[in-house]
């Protein structure tokens, strides 16, 4: 397993299973991939894991018997990747590079019938008994009552084989001395939802986007045959290659998205915009500089709304994105003062309905005295949200309240002091974080609205000591409360969480340090609705056996104490007694590891 990086519109660390290889010749960058991201699994070991009946397939045959549909379910297919990418960097001041990568579904790798699956078959099957089969054994019923059944091999109902071409390239230079970067990356995705039907042909293209076989891609007729103004029109004869013979590349057929990369008619008033602004399309221009105490980002980032990448599947498509940003160090960089700005939406599309729009103030600070001590550091950030919609919704009958005009403050303050008494060296640290959230309409809502947003404050005091015996020690109190909103009669209740953690860990190097023993004891207090106490032990060690192999052993228990079940009148723990000792106080768990590592 390895986990490659060649782009963030690409692959940006995503597990693969298989081969990389990286190949610097200093003119010449080359980085390929070939393996799988995610493994074949052939179904889930359930009832209905591996087949179900579908039973708004049924149908009915000339004789009045019933023909049911058996569909495979709970496979995933294997999903094959392959990544290239040339890079070079030019004079020390021109850097470029291009990169494809192509994922696709493996169709042959999940079986077409598994004979061990179990399924249920209930009373909506006529002539065969209520019972759990397998589908022999489901067959022959079939066919004993008379009925028959279909089990297809493909075009299963469930998941579906997809297929996806991500292809771009980057590039950037180094100006003013070094002081001054430019970077631009562009990106195009390919993305087909379902492959299982294979490629179409030029003449299936000739109507996929409307029903007239007349050599043309996009034309609309009205009723006198007359071609309708406005409509996308592309000769068939001008597509330079058939899709038929592009399939080892990617499968095109009507469940490609999109079906037209580009828009044509844009395409001839204004090919660059166009080409850019394509929705399947991903492009970032980043300039950053360091000039004198300041280190200046500015970057502007899009990704449209059928941008894929199966390789990087946390990619969020249908944004655009804005940063400035200046970091400045002072006191002979001591201190370090970052702010900024960061405009989020997803406005990329003209016909955009009530689009959100996200702004992010931040600043942080941080101050650094030197080795062993002091540090303090403080961040703030403001996070407003709008949709920027002005009325009220009508759903049915109801009228909703979708609007969103929101403001989010988060602040945390760490101080860290590190001091020593003889030759106990020690460090104390001090965390405090708070949030807030504030409904920008709370006067123009109903009583009844439910802002959902929750309010939480924090804090952390840590104490690490470290003994002249070579025994460390790390003793930790941390507290965290929120309040949940909710309604209840429609009224406004926000309910208080509290949870209080207290822990002590210690470890020492013992027998010439080649074995490090550790324990850790924690107790946990959660106030709500419902009180509960945690108390956790766990003791191990780590034994170097050689320089590159080592045995480790962690034993653990937890108890578990509700101080409210004693007298609830309730069978919390279904024994069948009410309110006796084992509800309030069990064993939560208990366990030992052992494992041993080598590092090669």
């Amino acid at each position: 397993d390895f986990y490659p990086q060649l782009s963030r519109f690409t692959i940006d660390g995503k597990r693969v299973r298989g081969i990389g290889m990286n190949v610097d010749l200093k003119w010449l960058k080359v980085q390929f991939i070939n393996g799988e991201l995610n493994r074949v699994v052939q179904q889930r070991d359930v009832i209905n894991g591996g087949y179900n009946i579908l039973h708004d397939q049924t149908s009915t045959n000339e004789d009045g018997s019933k023909s049911y549909y058996l569909d495979r379910t709970g496979f995933t297919f294997r999903r094959n990747v392959t990544g290239l990418r040339l890079s070079t960097n030019l004079f020390s001041k021109i850097n470029a590079g291009v990169h494809l990568i192509k994922t696709r579904d493996d169709t042959t790798s999940v079986n077409k019938v598994i004979n061990d699956a179990t399924f249920l078959s209930d009373s909506l099957v006529k002539g065969v008994p209520i019972g759990i089969y397998t589908i022999d054994e489901f067959k022959n019923a079939i066919s004993i009552s008379g009925n028959k059944l279909n089990t297809p091999t493909n075009n299963w109902y469930g998941q579906k084989p997809q297929d996806n071409l991500v292809l771009g390239f980057n590039i950037g230079t180094i100006l003013d001395n070094r002081k001054l970067t430019i970077d631009f990356d562009w990106n195009l995705s390919l993305y087909n939802r379902d492959i299982w039907d294979g490629p179409m042909s030029i003449s299936k293209l000739d109507t996929a986007l409307d029903d007239s076989l007349d050599g043309f891609i996009g034309v609309a007729y009205d009723k006198d045959g007359k071609e309708l103004s406005g409509t996308t029109k592309i000769r068939t004869e001008d597509i330079i290659f058939d899709p038929e013979n592009f399939q080892s590349m990617f499968i095109i057929n009507t469940s490609m998205t999109p079906l037209v990369p580009i828009d044509i008619n844009s395409l001839k008033s204004n090919p660059i915009a166009a080409i850019i602004n394509m929705p399947s399309s991903a492009f970032r221009i980043k300039l950053k500089g360091n000039y004198s105490r300041n280190s200046i980002l500015a970057e502007y980032l899009q990704v449209g709304p059928e941008y894929i990448s199966l390789a990087n599947p946390f990619l969020r498509s249908n944004t655009r994105q804005f940063t400035i940003s200046d970091r400045i160090s002072l006191l002979q960089q001591k201190l370090f003062i970052n702010v900024g700005f960061k405009h989020l939406d997803n406005k990329i599309l003209k016909t955009t309905v009530s689009p959100l729009n996200t702004n992010t103030l931040f600043m942080n600070l941080t101050f650094l005295l030197g080795p062993n001590m002091p540090t303090f550091v403080l961040n703030f950030q403001s996070i407003g949200k709008n949709n920027e919609k002005t009325k009220l919704d009508s759903v049915g009958s109801r009228t909703v309240d979708l609007r969103e005009d929101s403001k989010a403050s988060t602040s945390m303050l760490a101080f860290s002091v590190p001091f020593t008494s003889g030759d106990l060296k020690q460090s104390i640290t001090l965390n405090i974080g708070n949030a807030t959230n504030i409904d920008n309409l709370n006067n123009k809502r109903s009583s009844s609205y439910l802002f959902s947003k929750t309010d939480s404050k924090t804090i952390s005091v840590s104490l690490s000591s470290l003994f002249p015996n070579q025994l460390k020690t790390v003793s930790l109190f941390s507290q965290t409360k929120l309040e949940i909103p909710s309604m209840v009669n429609k009224e406004l209740i926000k309910t208080p969480y509290t949870w209080t953690h207290l822990s002590f860990s210690a470890n020492k190097m013992i027998f010439q340090d080649k074995i490090n023993s550790k324990g850790v004891i924690t107790f946990l207090n959660s106030k709500s609705q419902i009180s509960s106490k945690l108390l956790g032990l766990r003791a191990g060690f780590d034994y170097r056996l050689q320089e590159n192999l080592t045995a480790s052993m962690m034993s653990q228990v937890r108890f578990n104490y509700f101080p409210d079940f004693k007298e609830d009148n309730l069978d919390n723990d279904g024994d069948g007694k009410i309110d006796n000792s084992g509800e309030a106080f069990n064993i939560n768990s208990i366990g030992i590891i052992f494992n041993v590592q080598y590092n090669f």
